[in-house]
């Protein structure tokens, strides 16, 4: 199985039809033609998505962005945007797979104490 992604300027990334559909067609299928990133997942991995009931290409994206989100290279405003979520919801899923919302070190936590002290 394949899996066809394009990364968008706007770091969103998106999941397209790898039929290379006519262009009448691609609304229908959600296919990219241009700029498009060919995956080859294993089978094994495939098949435990779908015990999981987690779509390969949903599985993806939201991979992909909480990596993202957790390297610092987007807010987790655009996250949540990303995924579809309030800010909120996608602050404690990503709490819940082990990325916490502070990453600052013990020299940055005491600035901001600081700063939020002085308010």
């Amino acid at each position: 199985m394949f899996l066809y992604l394009r990364l968008k300027a706007d770091n969103s990334v998106r999941a397209h039809c790898p039929h290379h559909c006519p262009e009448s067609s691609r609304s229908r299928y959600n296919c990219i033609v241009m700029g498009a990133v060919q995956i080859e997942l294993d089978q094994d991995l495939v098949d435990l998505l779908e015990e999981l009931h987690r779509p390969v290409k949903q599985a993806a994206r939201e991979l992909i962005v909480l990596e993202l989100y957790r390297q610092g290279e987007i807010s987790s405003g655009k996250a949540a945007e990303l995924l579809g979520l309030g800010r909120e919801q996608f602050i404690r899923q990503a709490s819940e797979r082990g990325i916490p919302y502070f990453q600052l070190d013990g020299e940055e936590l005491q600035r901001e104490l600081d700063a939020s002290k002085k308010l």
